[in-house]
C-alpha cells in the first residue's frame, strides 16, 4: 500500500489534522471550554479575602436617606463558586435595594461605628434577598461618607 505524502502547506496540515478529529469530538472540546471558562474566571483567592472566597465590589454609590444624603462603596464577600456570577448578574437590582434600603435610615441610624455594623447585616441580608439565595457572607464598607 503506498504511504501518502505528509501536506506541505499550513492549510493542508490544518485541513489533515481538522479531518483527523470527528466533528463531535471537536465540537465538544470548544463547548466545554467556552462553558468551563467562565464558571472559573475571576474564582481565585487573593488578599480581598482571607478565606479565599470571590469578593464583588460596590463602587462609589450616591444614596439619599430620609434627612440627608450619604456615599458609599463596599467590598461583598460572596459564597460558593458562582456567587460572583450571581452577583453581577443582578448588580443593577442590588444597587437599587441598597439606595431603597437608605433612603428608609435617618443620618442618626448611620453615624455611629455601631448602627453601620447593623446596617451592615441589613445590607447583606437584602443582598440574599435579591439574589434569592444566601450569596453575600460578609460586606465591609471601604467608603462611607455623610454630607
Amino acid at each position: 500500500m503506498p504511504r501518502r505524502a505528509a501536506p506541505a502547506s499550513a492549510v493542508e496540515r490544518a485541513r489533515a489534522l481538522a479531518a483527523a478529529y470527528p466533528a463531535p469530538v471537536a465540537t465538544g472540546a470548544v463547548v466545554g471550554l467556552v462553558v468551563l471558562a467562565p464558571a472559573c474566571a475571576g474564582f481565585r483567592p487573593g488578599l480581598d479575602a482571607p478565606r479565599g472566597r470571590p469578593v464583588a465590589r460596590i463602587g462609589r454609590t450616591e444614596a439619599r436617606l430620609a434627612d440627608g444624603a450619604c456615599e458609599l462603596a463596599a467590598d461583598v464577600e460572596l459564597q460558593g463558586r458562582f456567587g460572583r456570577w450571581a452577583f453581577s448578574s443582578n448588580d443593577v437590582s442590588i444597587r437599587t435595594a441598597l439606595r431603597d434600603l437608605l433612603r428608609t435610615k435617618r443620618v442618626y441610624v448611620v453615624d455611629t461605628p455601631l448602627a453601620r455594623q447593623s446596617l451592615r447585616y441589613r445590607m447583606i441580608r437584602e443582598v440574599n434577598r435579591v439574589v434569592g439565595r444566601r450569596v453575600a457572607a460578609d460586606l465591609r464598607f471601604t467608603r462611607f461618607e455623610l454630607p
